[in-house]
């Protein structure tokens, strides 16, 4: 368990410092990130400004995004992940494709048997 946590918060650090650097001086306090987004006239601040706050101040997300709201900065939305069709894939997509589950729907009947199975067993 711990070293599963252990390599979640690794992990984690090594995005940060792949979208921002937490040890920039925009970083070192709310009140200088709130001057830098004023400076480079923002109105918005994204995830990973705030993921950077949170491990910079070692302060709740929460706290940090209270007070932001107070200087009238909002949290950006992310962007939604459009998956593509490809030339491989089927016209009829209603069982296949991006976020569905093969084995999910159906009548639940063993085409061999004839017989309701459970959990891919003959009941």
């Amino acid at each position: 368990m711990k070293k599963s946590l252990f390599l979640l918060k690794e992990c984690i650090k090594a995005i940060i410092a792949e979208a921002v650097n937490p040890k920039d001086a925009e970083y070192s306090s709310v009140e200088a990130f709130a001057q830098f987004l004023m400076d480079d006239e923002r109105e918005e601040y994204s995830h990973e400004d705030l993921a950077a706050l949170n491990f910079r101040l070692r302060k709740p997300i929460a706290l940090i995004r209270n007070e932001l709201d107070t200087y009238g900065f909002k949290l950006a939305t992310r962007p939604v992940e459009k998956h593509v069709r490809g030339f491989n894939t089927s016209s009829n997509d209603r069982w296949y494709g991006p976020g569905s589950i093969k084995s999910h729907g159906g009548a639940g009947i063993d085409s061999g048997t004839g017989r309701a199975t459970v959990k891919g067993k003959t009941v």
